[in-house]
């Protein structure tokens, strides 16, 4: 005997358009309203941190150029496998690059440039050397 069911949310989600979504926290500072404006469609976005997965499927097609300030220039320079594994523990910058470009992103229409600047512990390497 069913005594109290609920919707499947994950079903009711499948229907929406991803565009439809809005996370909470964007609501919490306005971006919606924001949007109203601009999505962003012209900008350019420095992402300056330990490096972003550029390749991402959330945010390759966003994707400009990198540069790496830790040893060489270019792109391939700005991924560290500290571990030799091919782990190039570039989660920060991935997680800030997804906050500023992407789907759900502020500028959810900029595009990014990628500035390795930091080293995957978060010290950063210009400063100390």
């Amino acid at each position: 005997m069913i005594t109290y069911s609920k919707p499947n949310i994950i079903s009711i989600m499948d229907t929406l358009q991803f565009n439809d979504y809005i996370p909470e926290e964007l609501k919490q500072i306005n971006v919606p309203l924001l949007w109203e404006e601009t999505k962003g469609e012209e900008g350019i976005i420095a992402i300056i941190d330990t490096g972003v997965d550029y390749n991402h499927p959330a945010l390759r097609e966003y994707f400009l150029d990198g540069w790496g300030f830790l040893g060489g220039k270019r792109i391939e320079d700005c991924m560290e496998d500290n571990d030799g594994n091919g782990n190039f523990y570039t989660y920060h910058g991935t997680h800030v690059a997804g906050i500023a470009v992407g789907q759900i992103g502020v500028a959810r229409k900029a595009k990014f440039i990628m500035v390795k600047a930091l080293h995957n512990d978060g010290i950063d390497g210009i400063v100390t050397g």
